[in-house]
């Protein structure tokens, strides 16, 4: 995941790219709220509240103390910068259908579907109660899956097919058909492993 191997100059461009934008827009468009008073955005990031401080771009936890990682601050600014307003509807695809989601299908499934499944395909309950965590809502999609909201407009849905003595669970990763509008491909990927990275101390 090329644009993710020189965090530091990776971050300062997303900051550049969201001072170059209209505030205003941003907000709308990604759903976050702007305060004017303050120059911030606050926007839900699985499940906490984030500040997003404008034109500078800095990223911090609203209610708690604890560090918002460079890769979790990339990822917050790529969505102000990056979403459109399409609508979210109950439609949802694979990675692969995400434009050039095909070329990362391997790597995405190394470091998202399998650490899912080595995590919860044995402990439904330690998945529902992970989910539910982080704002999760119910699906009725395989045996049991939970949709997790990462941003307002960036659901991800995490489906569970349970295994027997003679069957291995089996699981999948479904994303809205409006993904493209919100983040480059290339986020998705991170978002999938983030997000199981996120459940797995959830339910610690």
């Amino acid at each position: 995941m090329s644009t993710y191997m020189h965090l530091d100059i990776t971050y300062d461009q997303a900051c550049q790219d969201l001072s170059r934008k209209s505030a205003t827009e941003v907000a709308w468009k990604s759903q976050a709220e702007y305060d004017k008073e303050n120059s911030c955005f606050y926007l839900p990031f699985f499940g906490e509240d984030i500040v997003v401080t404008y034109p500078q771009g800095e990223v911090t936890y609203k209610n708690k103390e604890e560090e918002v990682s460079l890769a979790e601050k990339i990822l917050v600014l790529h969505y102000l910068v990056n979403a459109q307003g399409t609508p979210i509807k109950d439609n949802w695809i694979p990675f692969r259908e995400i434009p050039g989601g095909h070329i990362y299908v391997k790597p995405f499934q190394g470091r998202a579907l399998y650490p899912f499944l080595k995590t919860f395909g044995h402990n439904p309950e330690g998945f529902e109660k992970a989910a539910l965590k982080l704002g999760g809502k119910k699906r009725d999609m395989g045996d049991i899956s939970f949709e997790i909201p990462v941003f307002p407009a960036v659901p991800v849905i995490y489906i569970l097919w349970l295994g027997d003595e003679e069957v291995s669970p089996t699981g999948n990763i479904l994303f809205n058909e409006a993904a493209p509008s919100y983040l480059p491909t290339e986020d998705y990927a991170i978002i999938g492993g983030m997000t199981v990275g996120k459940l797995k101390k959830a339910m610690e």
